[in-house]
């Protein structure tokens, strides 16, 4: 939204277990769309420069960890 010069955009999600659609408007959010780019460009540095962006957690077992599709990857070697 922020690099199209929108006020605002329309949502869309699909409920897979009974196919219902739910559409809403969202609002441009400048400070988090700045949050989200920032992250985004030190993952990119991280990646050229060879080097793993920190984890979220100190253990595979945290929860969001067991969630990850990418925790075993993630964690491989590491413990």
């Amino acid at each position: 939204m922020a690099y199209m010069d929108l006020g605002s955009a329309l949502f869309t999600a699909l409920n897979k277990d009974t196919q219902a659609l739910h559409h809403e408007i969202v609002a441009f959010d400048a400070r988090a769309a700045q949050a989200l780019s920032d992250k985004a460009v030190d993952v990119i540095r991280a990646a050229e420069a060879g080097e793993l962006p920190p984890r979220i957690a100190a253990s595979p077992d945290f929860y969001l960890c067991r969630w990850c599709a990418y925790a075993q990857r993630c964690w491989e070697g590491a413990v």
